[in-house]
């Protein structure tokens, strides 16, 4: 797709959806979620907030959700996509029927609104811009893969919360299968994870072989996280390292392919960036970067510089030394000698 002004200003716009159906979609669960967080103990934000400025905020969520499609292409499949976003929203926080509670259908519910209705929603939109209006193969893998992602994401989330959750009187996965089986699912959900992800990344690597060395460095992530499972159950704080697959790699890995594409799409990098990658990691790259740099001028200035001297200067020293000239007992370099031999010879 190439990069011009209207695909900027709808990428831009696609940005202020996202944003506006995240912000509904906390807002709803937040209001709805008073009763059961003061039973729990729960922070509830908007309990600090006074119902003027909570209408406020529900507005400007509405707004920022709806005002873009009036820019941004549409059909009736998109809007039934959003129908579909808004109605998990209610059914999942509404008193009645209030999902949420529902110990199996809540990490289902949370899943699709929170991940794959998202996903198809953005790429269909896309589809319209670039008036390609069909889903490859892979898409369909990279959707059930991002069911599992969100299905693992829920699922520790209500791991972290269970004993909150006891005091609310709701009962979760986690709480009913216990720290064992919770456990097991999770490596269960992990290896179905992987296994999706890997399929539409080998089936995009056909097509763009930038993919193949990215499915590398992701199954290596996918290993690490694996064996992190019993850490991740115990310890609230530590987090899974294949998620920088999905918020870091992959996101960087399509900015380059459009930027292939054409080199102007390069400009959405420092708003990703700004936007979307945590600035700790930032200072991590680079400070990585500063090391390999530091590295590198070293391996310059000292290995390379010495082995390309050593390559030069041994077979001019050991050449003159055939013809009785010796360099090192007269104390200077070929270029001097041979300086002083032209001199000699004026």
């Amino acid at each position: 797709m190439p990069c011009t002004a209207h695909t900027i200003l709808l990428t831009f716009l696609s940005l202020i959806t996202t944003i506006g159906f995240a912000s509904l979609g906390y807002f709803i669960n937040e209001f709805f979620d008073k009763a059961s967080d003061a039973k729990a103990g729960k922070l509830n934000k908007l309990t600090f907030i006074a119902p003027p400025l909570q209408f406020a905020i529900f507005a400007s969520s509405v707004a920022l959700t709806f005002l873009p499609w009036i820019w941004l292409p549409a059909s009736k499949f998109s809007w039934l996509l959003i129908g579909v976003q808004i109605s998990l929203f209610l059914i999942y926080s509404l008193p009645f029927p209030r999902l949420k509670e529902s110990t199996y259908l809540s990490v289902i519910i949370d899943a699709l609104y929170a991940y794959v209705v998202p996903l198809a929603l953005s790429f269909y939109t896309f589809s319209l811009i670039a008036n390609t209006l069909h889903f490859p193969a892979w898409f369909y893998l990279f959707a059930v893969a991002v069911f599992f992602i969100g299905l693992r994401n829920i699922i520790i989330h209500q791991a972290d919360d269970i004993m909150k959750d006891k005091q609310s009187g709701m009962k979760t996965l986690p709480m009913i299968l216990g720290i064992a089986n919770t456990k097991i699912l999770l490596q269960t959900v992990l290896l179905y994870e992987v296994l999706f992800s890997t399929l539409w990344m080998l089936l995009l690597g056909v097509e763009r072989f930038i993919f193949l060395p990215c499915l590398i460095v992701y199954l290596l992530l996918a290993v690490y996280s694996a064996n992190d499972v019993n850490t991740r159950v115990h310890n609230k704080n530590s987090q899974f390292i294949i998620n920088n697959a999905y918020q870091y790699l992959i996101p960087l890995v399509m900015i380059l392919l459009l930027t292939i594409n054409d080199v102007k799409w390069l400009a959405i990098l420092p708003l990703h960036v700004m936007l979307l990658v945590p600035f700790h990691l930032l200072q991590k790259t680079l400070n990585i970067i500063n090391s390999f740099i530091s590295v590198i001028h070293r391996f310059v200035l000292n290995d390379v510089r010495n082995f390309v001297s050593a390559a030069i200067n041994y077979p001019i020293y050991y050449c003159l030394l055939m013809f009785g000239v010796d360099l090192k007992k007269e104390q200077m370099s070929a270029w001097e000698f041979l300086q002083s031999r032209i001199k000699k010879g004026q």
